[in-house]
Parts: structure tokens; C-alpha cells; sequence
């Protein structure tokens, strides 16, 4: 994929927006997704990158129909803003419902250089959800997920040696 983006005769370069990306498949994270989830249908993974070299931003619409009984944008909400409470590298924002969101938490960028990432919930009238995530997919990926697992694993902070 870099080197598509990196490729002058793509043209690339120059766009002022981000673009999803693995629409046309299956996705390698649908199946834990689901397992983890315990979803019984396979959700839409938007994952979305640009002409930068990291950042990223995920969006995964669950229509109505997926969800059930007595589970809404705010059931959901609620659950992520209870399990990541207190999570040094989780933020959870406030529930969109209705209300305009701030657009800077849409940029993939939101959270580069950092551990962070970056979660919300936007739900609709009809009853379908987007769930979004923002993170730096070089520093929170596979990178800072293996640092913190260390940390653990040793008995250190979680924190140690990863950027806030």
C-alpha cells in the first residue's frame, strides 16, 4: 500500500483527503471482530488512509437491523465509555446524538506520535451506529500493543516508554 501512495504516477500525493481502503475484501480483523464482538453478522470495516505516513481512521456502521433488542447508540456508548474508563491510552468521546459533531476528531492524524486511540459513537435516529477510531496505525498498531504488552508482562507501568 505504500508504495501505491508513494508511486508518482498514481498521483497521490497531492489529495487533501483520506480514501478507504480493503473495501473490495475481506478484511484480516473481520473474523476477531466478530469473535471478540460476538457478532453473528459481519459488520462493514471502513478503515480510511491518505498521503501521509501514518495515521488512520476506522469506521464501522452497524444498521439497526444487527443490533438487538434495547441496544442503541447509547447502550453502546455506554459500555465503551464504562470498559475504557480507565484506560491510559483510550479516550472515548462524548455520544454524537443529534448533535454536531467537532470534524477534527474525523482526522486520521488526530493521534499520531502517540499510543492513543480515539473512540466514538455516532448514533442515528433510525437506530443504526457508527462506530469510529482514530489512531496512529505505526505508533498504536502492532508497535505500542507489543511495548504495552511488555510492560505488563514485566510488572512495569503500562505507560513505560510509550508517548501519552
Amino acid at each position: 500500500m505504500i508504495e501505491h501512495w508513494e508511486d508518482p504516477k498514481a498521483e497521490l500525493s497531492s489529495l487533501i483527503h483520506d480514501v478507504p481502503y480493503a473495501h473490495d475484501r475481506v478484511h484480516k480483523h473481520i473474523p476477531e471482530m466478530m469473535l471478540y464482538a460476538k457478532l453473528r453478522t459481519e459488520p462493514q470495516f471502513v478503515p480510511a488512509v491518505g498521503p501521509f505516513r501514518s495515521g488512520l481512521r476506522v469506521q464501522v456502521p452497524l444498521h439497526a437491523a444487527m443490533l438487538g433488542k434495547n441496544i442503541d447508540g447509547h447502550s453502546i456508548w455506554k459500555a465503551l465509555d464504562h470498559h475504557y474508563r480507565n484506560e491510559p491510552f483510550v479516550k472515548v468521546a462524548p455520544l454524537f446524538d443529534r448533535i454536531d459533531p467537532d470534524e477534527k476528531i474525523f482526522d486520521p492524524q488526530g493521534c499520531n506520535d502517540t499510543n492513543r486511540i480515539e473512540l466514538s459513537a455516532f448514533a442515528h435516529p433510525s437506530g443504526h451506529v457508527i462506530l469510529m477510531a482514530v489512531l496512529d496505525n505505526l505508533g498504536k498498531g502492532a508497535c505500542g500493543m507489543a511495548i504495552q504488552s511488555l510492560n505488563l508482562m514485566l510488572g512495569l507501568p503500562e505507560e513505560t516508554g510509550l508517548p501519552q
